[in-house]
């Protein structure tokens, strides 16, 4: 499993360390204790409301023997993060998150504790272009894990620029069946779409003067499309291999096989940006 880090600076971390601070210890399960106190945290969180007015476990020294202690199943890398959403004048910036299994581990306590700062954080961290756009099924799994609505609504468009699970992350592990097939369909769905303009377009390109947008794209970004109508395209559209036509209308192929590719590759992977693929092209 991916190793959690901490995008708290180690002074922050320290302040709470301090056994002068705080009238409660919050004891970490890499054996670190916090000190906070009970105000701000039951602030922050209904279930410790709820949690501090249970038995507690003793003290661990004398020093600090007027305290509670709470023991949490949480590392002392997350609970740097909740502390900081809970008391300090600014929270962490969502860019110093590194990696997304520190993001999940902090959204994961926030949802656990009903902390809504904390839920609220690291699902502004998931939207940040290095993890929604570079790792869109991973922060769609988490999104629907944790009923987040937009996070997940702009993970499944986002995902349209890669195979569908093109690669595996342990986020996929906790992803709900139901919500995989919602993805796959919307997948397909977008799909059907994107060749049915694709066709349209290629309808276009015969029958508008200029050849239609395509030919217009074709002069911006100097492709090799005729703009002109072309009385052959019966020839073209009879012959069962473009790639081998040698006819008298070979100035239509390129566009042909374009449209012909298009439409296959849009099938799978529906991302608009195909249409200037360098392979197609």
């Amino acid at each position: 499993m991916t190793t959690e880090t901490s995008p708290i600076t180690s002074a922050f971390g320290a302040l709470y360390r301090n056994p002068r601070v705080g009238d409660l210890i919050i004891r970490t399960t890499d054996e670190v204790d916090f000190h906070f106190y009970k105000a701000i945290i039951a602030a922050a969180s209904i279930v410790f409301v709820d949690m501090l007015s249970s038995p507690q476990p003793e003290p661990a020294s004398t020093c600090d023997s007027y305290k509670p202690s709470v023991d949490v199943a949480e590392s002392s890398v997350v609970w740097e993060t909740l502390l900081m959403l809970c008391y300090a004048p600014q929270p962490p910036t969502p860019e110093a998150f590194e990696d997304l299994a520190a993001v999940r581990a902090v959204l994961a306590a926030g949802v656990k504790y009903r902390m809504a700062l904390a839920v609220d954080y690291a699902r502004l961290v998931l939207l940040l272009p290095k993890f929604i756009e570079e790792k869109p099924f991973a922060v769609y799994a988490l999104g629907c894990t944790y009923k987040l609505p937009d996070v997940t609504r702009t993970a499944a468009r986002c995902s349209l620029r890669f195979q569908i699970y093109f690669e595996y992350s342990e986020e996929l592990e906790i992803l709900p069946p139901r919500a995989s097939h919602h993805l796959s369909e919307y997948r397909r769905k977008c799909g059907a779409y994107a060749q049915i303009l694709v066709a349209r377009t290629h309808s276009n390109y015969y029958s508008r003067p200029g050849g239609g947008p395509l030919s217009r794209l074709g002069q911006e970004y100097h492709l090799p499309f005729e703009s002109q109508h072309c009385s052959e395209r019966s020839c073209i559209s009879n012959s069962h291999s473009l790639s081998n036509y040698t006819g008298p209308c070979r100035r239509r192929i390129t566009a042909e096989l374009y449209f012909q590719d298009l439409r296959t590759k849009l099938e799978f992977l529906p991302d608009a940006r195909l249409t200037l693929s360098k392979p197609l092209l």
